[in-house]
C-alpha cells in the first residue's frame, strides 16, 4: 500500500489517501503515457506550423526570383504580386515593381530621344547635301588665278 498525507490550509482537516502500489503505479504509467501523447502532438504541430511558416515566406521570394530572372531576360511586362503584404516581402515586391515601370518609361524616354537626334541628325545631311550641291565638281583652269573652294559642316555626322 501507498499513502499520501495533506493538510488543505482553508479548512482545519487533514486529507489521507491509501492506494495499493499496482494502482498507483498504473495511474503513473497512464499520466507518463498521456504526457508523451501531448508532448508529440505538441511536436508535430510546431514542425508543421514552422513548415508552415518556411512555405509562406519564401514562397513570395521564390516568386520575386522568377520575376527578377524573366526581367533579366528581356521581358519588360513582368509584374510580381505581393506588393499589397505589410512586410519586407511586400516592400521588396513594391519596389521591383517600381523599378519596371521606371526601366518602362526610361526606355521610352530613350527612344523618343534617339528618334529626335537621328531626325536632327537626318537633316544636318540634308543642309550639308543642300550645300555641297552649290560647288561646283571641278574648278575651271584659268592661268590667271588659283581658284579652289571646299565647304566643311561645323558638325560631322
Amino acid at each position: 500500500m501507498l499513502a499520501a498525507y495533506a493538510f488543505p490550509t482553508f479548512i482545519d482537516w487533514g486529507v489521507i489517501v491509501e492506494k495499493n502500489e499496482a494502482a498507483a503505479y498504473s495511474a503513473l504509467a497512464q499520466m507518463i503515457g498521456s504526457l508523451l501523447v501531448w508532448l508529440g502532438l505538441g511536436i508535430g504541430a510546431a514542425i508543421l506550423g514552422a513548415i508552415f511558416m518556411a512555405v509562406s515566406l519564401t514562397k513570395p521570394l521564390l516568386k520575386l526570383t522568377v520575376a527578377a530572372k524573366s526581367l533579366a531576360g528581356g521581358n519588360l511586362s513582368t509584374y510580381v504580386e505581393g506588393s499589397e503584404r505589410k512586410d519586407e516581402i511586400g516592400t521588396l515586391s513594391a519596389a521591383f515593381n517600381k523599378m519596371v515601370a521606371d526601366l518602362n518609361n526610361y526606355i521610352d524616354e530613350l527612344t523618343e530621344t534617339t528618334k529626335a537626334k537621328e531626325r536632327a541628325e537626318s537633316e544636318l545631311k540634308l543642309a550639308w547635301d543642300i550645300q555641297q550641291s552649290f560647288l561646283p565638281d571641278e574648278f575651271p583652269d584659268m592661268n590667271e588665278i588659283d581658284v579652289y573652294g571646299t565647304c566643311e559642316p561645323a558638325d560631322i555626322f
